[in-house]
C-alpha cells in the first residue's frame, strides 16, 4: 500500500528563508570587505590578534562564504533536500564565525557579526524547525 501525501504548497517560511539567506550572505560579504579594508588598523589587529595578512585571508574567506550562501539561498526555494542541508551547514559555520566576530572584532565588524548570528539562528530554525517545511522538502 502506498502512502498518499497531500500536496504541500511552498511555505511562506521558505520564501522568508531565501530572503534571510540573501541578507546573511550579504552580511558575510560586508564583514569580509570590512576586514580587508580595515586590515591596517592596529586596533583591529590587536583586538583580533591577527596580522594584516591574516585579516585579509579571513576577509576573503568570508566573501567566498557569503557568495556560496547567496547561491544556495537562490536555489533553496526549489525544495532540493541536498541544498537544504548544504545551506544549513553553511549557516552553522557562519554562526560560528559570527560568534568569533562578537569577541574578536570591534565597531562595525562586531555589529555585522552580531547580525550574522541573529539571522543565522533564525534561518536554522526556519529551515529545520517547522513540520510543514519538512513535508514540503520531502515532497520535492
Amino acid at each position: 500500500m502506498s502512502r498518499q501525501y497531500e500536496e504541500v504548497e511552498r511555505p511562506g517560511g521558505i520564501t522568508l528563508l531565501v530572503v534571510l539567506g540573501w541578507i546573511q550572505g550579504l552580511l558575510a560579504l560586508a564583514a569580509g570587505l570590512f576586514l580587508i579594508l580595515d586590515k591596517n588598523s592596529q586596533e583591529l589587529q590587536d583586538k583580533a590578534e591577527m596580522s594584516a595578512d591574516q585579516l585579509v585571508s579571513t576577509g576573503v574567506a568570508a566573501i567566498v562564504f557569503g557568495g556560496a550562501v547567496l547561491i544556495l539561498a537562490s536555489m533553496l526555494g526549489r525544495g532540493n533536500t541536498v541544498v537544504r542541508w548544504l545551506f544549513g551547514l553553511l549557516v552553522v559555520v557562519n554562526v560560528g564565525i559570527g560568534i568569533w566576530g562578537l569577541f574578536g572584532l570591534h565597531g562595525e565588524q562586531q555589529l555585522s557579526a552580531a547580525l550574522s548570528v541573529v539571522f543565522g539562528l533564525l534561518i536554522l530554525w526556519l529551515l529545520f524547525g517547522p513540520e510543514r517545511t519538512d513535508r514540503w522538502f520531502d515532497q520535492n
